[in-house]
């Protein structure tokens, strides 16, 4: 799995994509503080839809 965004120090924060080898999207999301947040996609390595998660905020 490649990664889009470099890991900061802190928290993750903002969008992020990952990858398979062959350049597909394999995840995509967003952080906030270091919690996913949102809808989060999940595909499979022709690029099919596998799942998608919604999370909340928690504190």
């Amino acid at each position: 799995m490649n990664l889009n965004h470099p890991l900061p120090k802190g928290n993750m924060e903002g969008e992020y994509l990952f990858y398979f080898q062959n350049g597909k999207i394999e995840m995509v999301g967003d952080y906030l503080d270091g919690q996913k947040v949102g809808e989060w996609i999940t595909y499979d390595k022709e690029g099919n839809i596998l799942s998608k998660e919604n999370f909340k905020v928690t504190q």
